[in-house]
């Protein structure tokens, strides 16, 4: 039965954000629709992080599975919306104005209801107009068991793009359960199905369609099955159809994968000649196997295989095609199909790799899409990290690269002849050189086209790039002159002004101007040059004087435990013919066991410079250089070699020598320490990147918003990222880290390149330049993994409201920390969260993360006893600095204890300073065990101390609060007893009173809960805690808490302060149990909003449940009454989320999109799980 219902779109919130699963996927002209959740969505694809266009959500409860869109006219288009038994069909109309961002808009929609689950679905090709006024699309329909349905859909223009629809069933289901299913129309009367079932199977056949196109009695079948066979050891996960050339006729491939993470090709091209065979029922076509020759299988990615696709449908006349492949790992793969011809005459197939490109954070591609171009092929993917990302490639004689420039490489015997008919040209005296003699040993870019290179032979030579912009640019090489130096030399480049320096083992330093002829000798430092290491200052202080720069050179020497400065003035370099430059000197004493791998100097004012060394040990040297030198070194990156500085200099600090110094490090990470004077930095952010462990170096983008780029080495990959987008945007597979390399990056976000990148291997030269446009993520993402805790940092009551002041925590399996930003404006289609930064220490998911009362320190728990505390700081270079400023002494030497909650309380003290901050801080573990701890925040020594332990039963603890009304708690009060309550997996609530003393030398007794109350029938998953009374001598609350039992609690409790003697009393309390609050366990319970009008209080309520949905519950409680006889509980919305498994949930306050909603505070609701739902 198939019903079809009006189109009104009118589902849910538009205004909602709902970042989750990418499940769908489809190009229309410059746009891309994605599906995700039920939500509709489109970006223009030609624009990197581009705002949303449109979001309509397009069924009730049910995700978007696929997405058609065909051509219509103009800028019209039919779109084929379905997920699970649900399709919905859509007219969209897109302008494209030039000088304005694209508009769309929804001109007709309805919604059909089939009888099973719909696979895939694909348009016969033929979208034609009867008459003036209307068009006709055909399109076939699989379901999952293996039943055809075909759809008509008339568009009539006359009357509003009025939709009418006709679905009729072809032929009949199977018992077969289908994973994946594909299409290929052979004529406007047949096409050609081919199913891979849940079993490994693969099934192949063909249905007549007769369209006389009137109604749906007048459509004709015959049923034919081509094969059936088992074509894998897993589930059949994805399938495609196409044609190909090979000995001299078309040859129909079938492609498939699976969850053996294998791909294999068939030939069925026997399907093309059977059109005649009689027709078969569905029960006869599983029951003789009928197997499909198999040309070629092989291994691919490292998990399950979603998706397979070839480069096009279409027939090809060449022997080869390409096609993709989409997997678990998160991958997709570009590959080659090949056919040959053997002397046998048999044809011999092949299926080579060419490259994987690896776009998404955690598992899983979902969806992706497909386009044509007359000279590229963009190919977008959606994964469960939520972003959407498009590839572009060329086409170049037929096959598909991706976007870096054509390689060039230089062996030893083009080196040789390049140097040998140099000298020649030079009138040098010369033989043939050498091919050990003319092996690259060192170079360095001296310009952004220009490419100082030595080789062991001491012959220095040119490289230079015909065009840079060019797509076609090559590098041709020419030969400058000879050094006495043999065997052994160093270089170093100053690009931004054409110098270029070499250095060799009887230390001698010789310098090359770009425009020279060669390089002249510059200076002398009598020994082994270990290294060289260049940059330009100021000339002069002064703001009147002219831009003029001098160049500071610091050289290292191998075997010494010192160093030379140099300084010399950049104009008189460039203009000196054969005299002496003259330059000033400094004889640097270095710090034991020091070798020197990077330099940063800082001229802080005419008498007072700033000199940081980076040692290959990890540690920075700091040299004051002013009336006399002083040294101060500091730990940056452990034992690993420091790679690059920068400085910032502190605009809040009177102090001419505070700033902020970044580094970089073979740690895999790069921090930021905050310096002032001779004390002791601080480090204030530090952050493990997603790649190393050798992190080179970094730059800015040059432009109105600068990006931070980092580039290193990870195993036998050359990566640049970009850190504040947090993409991957390069890669290049150069053998690995240990060898001769240059980059010389394109600062321009806008150059036509990212970069180039030259290296050595085997002693051959090579040199790789990657396009920048090749590489767009059209929709940011997020966690890759399913998120499990979030928390909105508070904010002061002071702080102007501002859309970046709103910053939201959240911790996921993926081991990550990630801070964003939530934007919402009346002119955008949906809010939007940008993510500001990604910190990587836990080893286990999180469980929980906690921001202090002043948003000053975040705190995140997960399992193996792991607890961090982390200080949250406003820094240069990035928007918001973090770094782990202590961890929790384990109990244990083995700790494999999960931390299931915790709560922290500010602790008061008039003696604090702004780095210095003192908490309570409670935790609950998977053994029935909790602890109290006391920590004293430090930068540099932070303090543990245990004050008590407790016991419970052998019941898991999941919740612990505080009971204490106020967010903070004075010194004093410590010594006195500390209430607490935990909730437990039997369903229980406890009290707990916790005899708190700082002074004390050792932990008290182990403390047990003097009170229990029976709540729900399990678990107990999730609180809310709602302070009704405040004195001096009691506590009034209403604790609200959800369980796995679906039920939502409100309970009302008391609890007086205990007598002098510390004897706690029982408090009273009094439960409203509403069953069925849900049709899964409760994951979260939040309060959104509260009034109090007397002794009246009115809350509103928020939970979400494992089955996905959100209710509101509207509270009305007259405190004034006994227990819970004066609180009245009324069911309000109840909306569905895209989100699985949802974990935890906040509000966020002062997010309104207009100036009178920011004044009335409006609150949205967060929630996660899978991704993060904003309503």
């Amino acid at each position: 039965m198939v019903v079809v219902t009006d189109g009104d779109l009118s589902i849910a919130n538009p205004a909602r954000l709902s970042t989750t699963t990418i499940t769908a996927l489809a190009f229309v002209g410059e746009s891309i629709l994605v599906g995700e959740g039920n939500t509709l969505k489109c970006y223009d694809s030609r624009k990197t992080a581009s705002p949303c266009l449109l979001a309509t959500p397009l069924f009730e409860a049910q995700a978007i599975h696929g997405l058609l869109a065909i051509h219509l006219r103009d800028s019209v288009y039919v779109v084929v919306a379905w997920g699970g038994a649900q399709l919905r069909v859509l007219v969209l109309q897109f302008d494209y104005a030039s000088d304005s961002p694209i508009s769309v808009q929804v001109l007709a929609s309805q919604l059909i209801l089939a009888e099973d689950w719909i696979l895939t679905c694909q348009d016969d090709g033929q979208a034609r107009q009867t008459d003036r006024a209307q068009h006709m699309v055909r399109i076939a329909v699989v379901t999952a068991h293996n039943a055809l349905l075909c759809l008509r859909i008339s568009v009539d223009k006359q009357a509003s793009n009025k939709l009418s629809l006709n679905l009729v069933q072809l032929s009949a289901s199977s018992r077969v359960l289908l994973y994946a299913a594909a299409l290929r129309w052979l004529s406007p009367e047949h096409v050609l199905i081919a199913a891979g079932s849940a079993l490994g199977d693969v099934i192949v056949w063909s249905c007549d369609v007769i369209d006389n196109n009137t109604t749906s009695q007048d459509f004709g079948t015959a049923v034919t099955k081509h094969y059936d066979y088992a074509a894998h050891d897993g589930s059949v996960f994805g399938l495609d159809i196409t044609t190909l050339r090979a000995d001299g006729r078309d040859v129909l491939v079938l492609a498939s994968c699976s969850d053996d993470r294998t791909i294999r090709i068939w030939n069925i091209s026997d399907a093309l000649d059977d059109r005649n065979v009689s027709a078969v029922s569905s029960d006869d076509r599983a029951t003789n196997e009928i197997a499909a020759p198999c040309l070629v299988k092989t291994w691919a990615h490292t998990s399950r295989i979603w998706q397979i696709q070839f480069r096009t449908a279409q027939s090809s006349i060449d022997a080869e095609t390409q096609l993709f492949s989409f997997g678990e790992d998160g991958t997709f793969q570009l590959w080659t199909l090949h056919s040959s011809t053997a002397t046998s005459s048999d044809t011999l197939w092949s299926l080579t790799h060419n490259s994987t490109f690896t776009n998404h954070v955690g598992k899983n591609i979902w969806s992706h899409a497909i386009s044509q171009a007359p000279s590229s092929v963009s190919v977008a993917t959606g994964g469960a990290d939520s972003a959407v990302v498009l590839v572009e490639f060329d086409k170049r004689a037929g096959h598909l690269l991706p976007g870096m420039r054509t390689p060039q490489q230089w062996t030893k015997d083009d080196l040789a002849s390049i140097i040998t008919q140099g000298m020649l040209e030079n009138h040098f005296e010369s033989s043939e050189v050498q091919l050990a003699a003319a092996a690259p040993k060192a170079y360095s870019f001296v310009a952004s086209d220009q490419v100082l290179m030595t080789t062991p032979g001491g012959h220095v030579l040119l490289g230079q790039h015909s065009s840079v912009n060019s797509a076609n640019s090559a590098m041709s090489w020419r030969y400058l002159n000879t050094i006495p130096s043999r065997s052994y030399s160093v270089t170093a480049g100053l690009p931004s002004h054409g110098l270029g320096l070499i250095g060799d083992s009887s230390g001698n330093v010789y310098s090359f101007i770009k425009g020279s002829l060669h390089a002249k000798p510059l200076l002398n430092v009598s020994s082994k040059v270990g290294g060289l290491f260049l940059q330009s200052v100021r000339a002069s202080m002064s703001p009147d004087s002219d831009l003029d720069e001098d160049i500071v050179l610091v050289v290292s020497r191998l075997g010494h435990a010192k160093a030379n400065l140099f300084r010399l003035s950049s104009r008189a370099l460039v203009d000196r013919s054969d005299e002496d430059v003259p330059l000033t000197s400094i004889e640097l004493e270095l710090p034991e066991d020091m070798v020197i791998s990077s330099m940063l100097f800082q001229q802080l004012n005419p008498k007072k410079q700033l000199l940081f060394l980076g040692s290959r040990n990890g540690y920075v040297a700091c040299y004051i250089i002013d009336e006399v030198m002083k040294l101060v070194s500091y730990a940056g990156h452990h034992t690993d070699a420091v790679t690059s500085l920068k400085w910032e200099r502190d605009a809040k600090s009177p102090e001419e020598d505070s700033g902020y110094l970044l580094t970089t490090g073979r740690d895999s990470s790069y921090a930021i320490h905050s310096y002032t004077g001779t004390s002791d930095p601080l480090l204030v952010h530090r952050t493990v990147l997603p790649f190393g462990p050798n992190i080179e170096g970094f730059y800015f983008t040059d432009d109105s918003q600068p990006h931070l780029i980092f580039y290193g080495f990870h195993s036998k990959d050359f990566l640049v990222y970009d850190e504040t987008e947090h993409n991957e945007v390069m890669r290049i597979d150069c053998g690995g880290a240990h060898r001769v390399w240059a980059f010389n990056p394109a600062t321009l976000q806008d150059a036509s390149t990212i970069g180039e990148f030259l290296w050595t291997r085997a002693a051959v030269l090579c040199m790789f330049s990657h396009d920048n446009t090749r590489r767009r993520w059209i929709k940011r993402g997020g966690h890759g993994r399913e998120v499990k805790a979030m928390a909105v940092r508070p904010r002061l009551r002071d702080e102007n409201i501002t859309d970046n002041d709103i910053i939201i925590a959240t911790g996921a399996e993926d081991t990550d920390i990630r801070l964003f930003t939530f934007t919402s404006s009346a002119e955008a289609v949906e809010p939007e969260m940008n993510c500001i930064s990604i910190v990587s220490k836990h080893n286990t998911g999180l469980q929980q993360i906690q921001w202090s009362s002043d948003g000053q320190y975040l705190f995140s728990s997960a399992g193996c006893e792991e607890f961090f505390v982390w200080r949250v700081r406003e820094v240069p270079f990035v928007q918001i600095g973090i770094a782990c400023e202590s961890a929790m002494p384990p109990a244990s030497e083995l700790p494999d204890l999960r931390i299931m909650g915790f709560d922290v309380t500010r602790v008061v003290d008039e003696t604090e300073n702004g780095f210095d901050a003192k908490f309570i801080i409670t935790i609950v573990l998977s053994d029935s065990t909790l602890r109290v701890y006391f920590y004293s925040s430090s930068p540099r020594t932070p303090k543990w101390q245990l004050l008590q332990d407790g016991r419970h039963t052998t019941c898991c603890l999941t919740q612990v609060i505080h009971l204490n009304s106020q967010s903070s708690i004075s010194n004093s009060s410590l010594n006195h007893d500390f209430p607490l309550l935990t909730a437990s997996t039997d369903g229980r609530i406890s009290f707990w009173s916790m005899d708190l003393d700082i002074t004390a030398v050792t932990p008290k007794p182990t403390a047990r809960p003097h009170h229990t109350s029976k709540i729900h029938q399990n678990a107990i998953t999730c609180t809310q805690l709602i302070s009704l009374s405040s004195s001096s001598d009691s506590e009034e609350y209403l604790l609200i808490t959800g369980g796995d039992d679906d039920a939502l609690a409100f309970t009302r409790f008391s609890s007086s302060s205990p007598p002098p003697n510390h004897t706690s009393t029982t408090p009273t309390t009094s439960t409203l149990l509403i069953p069925r609050a849900h049709t899964a366990a409760l994951r979260a319970v939040i309060m959104k909003s509260s009034k109090r009008q007397g002794t009246m209080l009115s809350l509103e309520l928020i939970t979400a449940s494992n089955d996905q949905r959100i209710r509101t519950w509207h509270i009305s409680f007259d405190t004034a009454s006994e227990g819970i006889d004066g609180l009245e509980v009324k069911r309000g919305r109840n909306l569905y989320t895209a989100l699985a498994d949802v974990a935890d949930m906040d509000v966020v306050r002062g997010a309104g999109n207009e100036e009178g909603e920011r004044e009335r505070q409006v609150e949205r609701v967060v929630v996660c799980g899978v991704g993060v739902d904003i309503l």
